[in-house]
Parts: C-alpha cells; structure tokens; sequence
C-alpha cells in the first residue's frame, strides 16, 4: 500500500493520518480502503501500543445541565474514543485509550475526576481485542434492503 501523508495529528494518546491511500492495505492500515476516507484506522500495536479502558461512570444526578457539562467536556478529551450514555448502573460508558497506567492515572485524577457532576468512576482493562470493525452490518439490520431513514 501507497500512502501519500498530508497530515499527521498527535493529541495525547490519538493519532491521525490524513492522506491519499493507493494499493492493497497493509501494515498498520487494518482493512483500510483506498482513498475510501481521509482518516486512516492505524493499528496501536504496531506504533508501540497502547492500552484501551472502558470506563463506567456514575454522575451526581441526570439533569440536563450535569449531562451537558459532562458530554462537552468528554468530547474534548483526546483519550476519550468512546461515549455512551448507558441503562443500568452506570450512567454513562467511555471507551478511553491512553499508552500506559500512569497515563490512565493521570487522565483519572487531572480530568474526569476534575470534571464537575461525577461521583463514581470504575475501570476495566480490555486484556486483548477480540473483534474491531466499523462498518455497519447493513445486511442484518435491514435484510429486506430497505433502509430507515
């Protein structure tokens, strides 16, 4: 595979290449089309690693204003991948990627902790990835080929 590099971000843990992308995908470029998108999906494990944490946190109450101030401010954390607000215990899931523990730490204690309107924080190590993909199975949800809109 050809990559011509036009960008790279670095922000904490997040790395983006944006480019133009010819030949068969290899490498870090896991499943990657060419010049399908301008954002390459790189693999972690070939740029030193990395870890991924699911983060479940439990906020002080459900008002409208605790959740606003907490999806702005998710939305600007780089290491935040993931967020979803939840049913069940926890009101609200993050999938976080961060290089190591002391990262994980430091992304605890000097921001989500920091982040007004949360009250319980608990974290769960991914140990390996099973299955990653992005591409919705469009088959399985609409099997008749029609679409919702």
């Amino acid at each position: 595979m050809r990559l011509e590099i036009k960008e790279i971000l670095v922000s904490g843990s997040s790395i983006i290449v944006r480019g133009e992308a010819t030949g068969t995908p290899s490498g870090p470029f896991m499943g990657v089309e060419p010049a399908a998108r301008p954002e390459k999906i790189l693999d972690p494990e070939k740029l030193g690693g990395s870890v991924s944490v699911f983060i479940h946190v439990t906020l002080e109450r459900q008002s409208e204003a605790t959740l606003e101030v907490f999806e702005n401010t998710v939305k600007a954390l780089p290491e935040v991948m993931e967020c979803y607000l939840m049913s069940g215990d926890a009101d609200c899931m993050l999938r976080v990627v961060v290089r190591d523990t002391v990262a994980l730490r430091d992304f605890i204690l000097d921001k989500l902790t920091k982040t007004p309107g949360v009250a319980n924080i608990r974290s769960s190590f991914a140990l390996k990835q099973v299955k990653y993909k992005t591409a919705l199975p469009l088959d399985q949800l609409w099997p008749d080929g029609s679409r919702r809109r």
